[in-house]
């Protein structure tokens, strides 16, 4: 786990799929806190499922 990011928070864009889900992934891995947005509701809740405690709007 990258000390830098344990304890920080991350907002992502485009959270939902593709490149932002990649990178909000990445974030939630590093121990950030994760702030997902996306369009694709569907999408969206998803890759929180996938992450487990992060927040969707």
């Amino acid at each position: 786990m990258t000390a830098g990011l344990v304890s920080r928070t991350a907002l992502v864009t485009g959270a939902g799929r593709g490149i932002g889900a990649a990178i909000a992934t990445g974030f939630a891995e590093a121990g950030a806190n994760v702030i997902l947005l996306a369009y694709c509701r569907p999408a969206q809740r998803d890759r929180q499922r996938h992450l487990g405690e992060c927040v969707a709007c």
